[in-house]
């Protein structure tokens, strides 16, 4: 889909210009962000649907979005820019990981920019131009959303039977950080069939992107019952991934063990050959989590607000050694997980990135640091000139790259960072 893209973009990108210091290129990409969330709300005003409501997620953009080529012309000659769905079914859904990363780039772009006027930069069909809005003012409607749409235990209506956390292998993890608002986990009614439903995730838990947004959410008095149960959903989040990764555990050493993207999804791959890759596309990106909040307590001196450090270096740890173990040509450029007929066959910036990020903070004396380091420095070079939005292909070009370079870029960053 050369006109659509993924609110991940989005993110890496806005993570990227801030890393750099660069607000025209965050105010940019915000405004485009700002367009994403007006463009969400003007579709399910338009869809005919009598259940529409619980689509509505305020200051949240959604997932996989279609904008056509330039941006809004899908709308406009009568599209749907969402590929998931459709006018009479507007299956609008956030993502997390998305979601908590661009709330948590709001907050920390505030101190960094100020508090940007966003300029929406184009209309929608029966509806005027949308007004300008403040940073801030985006970021409480985001924030408030996601304290109770990505968290179960809040369902969103009487018939959500979703928001009820996870049921797995017996155990009721509630709440929990959800894959989305119309997710938040599923009850396993089947003991047969433990692996039912919509799981969490691993890429989707960041904690210390997690524990700036609770600080930010405590101190500017959002409801105590949200900000508290946020906080339990993330303790009950490290429980249900150690329950996870335990069933991806190397049999041989109980040291390694996996992390997939989602246990009830069948790639034809995993211990049993008939499950999820042991480390997906998306979950490798807990690897850089598990760094950056490794650094985020051990080297820069702050607090663990949810006391999980121990428990989110051991699943780490046991990753990392996973990785390392279960791809061929380790630290080099050339270097690939699953590198098997069904495997996830995971290169480039996407696998050396969070494999950088984990050793420096896991394992810093690691003699293979440097390697990796040259490595990903191959993997992330990107060609600016073709990001021009002067240019007629910069928009597919730049959807392209999210997931090679701009994440290596990223990744990059956070690696350099550690222990700094």
């Amino acid at each position: 889909m050369p006109d659509s893209t993924s609110t991940e973009a989005i993110w890496y990108t806005l993570e990227n210009a801030y890393d750099n210091g660069d607000k025209t290129l965050f105010q940019q990409t915000m405004n485009a962000y700002h367009y994403l969330v007006e463009q969400k709300k003007a579709t399910i005003d338009a869809a005919n649907d009598k259940y529409k409501d619980w689509a509505y997620t305020p200051g949240l953009a959604g997932w996989i979005l279609s904008l056509g080529i330039p941006p809004g012309s899908t709308f406009h000659s009568g599209g749907f820019p969402y590929p998931q769905g459709n006018a009479s079914n507007p299956n609008l859904s956030t993502a997390t990981d998305a979601d908590e990363q661009i709330i948590n780039l709001m907050i920390n772009g505030l101190t960094k920019f100020g508090d940007l006027d966003l300029h929406c930069f184009g209309s929608f069909p029966n509806q005027e131009s949308p007004s300008d809005v403040k940073m801030s003012a985006l970021l409480q409607q985001a924030l408030g959303t996601f304290l109770t749409y990505n968290i179960s235990n809040y369902p969103q209506s009487s018939y959500d039977q979703a928001h009820h956390g996870f049921k797995f292998n017996g155990v009721v993890y509630n709440p929990v950080l959800s894959n989305d608002n119309w997710g938040g986990g599923g009850w396993t009614n089947d003991p047969k069939s433990p692996l039912q439903g919509t799981f969490l995730n691993p890429s989707y838990f960041d904690p210390t992107i997690l524990a700036n947004i609770y600080a930010y959410a405590t101190s500017k008095a959002f409801p105590k019952d949200h900000v508290d149960n946020f906080h339990t959903a993330v303790v009950n989040s490290v429980k249900y991934l150690q329950v996870l990764q335990s069933l991806f555990q190397d049999k041989s050493d109980p040291s390694i063990a996996g992390m997939p993207d989602n246990p009830a999804w069948n790639e034809n791959d995993g211990p049993t050959g008939k499950g999820p890759h042991p480390v997906g596309w998306d979950s490798i990106r807990f690897l850089t989590n598990v760094g950056k909040f490794v650094d985020f307590c051990e080297n820069k001196g702050n607090t663990d607000p949810f006391g999980i450090l121990a428990d989110v270096k051991d699943m780490g740890s046991k990753m990392l050694k996973y990785v390392i173990t279960n791809s061929s040509n380790p630290y080099q450029s050339s270097m690939i997980l699953g590198d098997t007929p069904q495997g996830a066959n995971l290169d480039g910036g996407a696998l050396l990135g969070p494999l950088l990020v984990a050793m420096k903070a896991l394992t810093p004396n690691d003699p293979n640091i440097p390697t990796v380091e040259k490595s990903l420095a191959d993997t992330s070079k990107i060609d600016m000139a073709q990001m021009d939005p002067k240019r007629p292909g910069a928009f597919s070009y730049w959807q392209s790259q999210y997931y090679g370079a701009e994440l290596a870029l990223t990744n990059k960053y956070d690696a350099d960072h550690i222990g700094k």
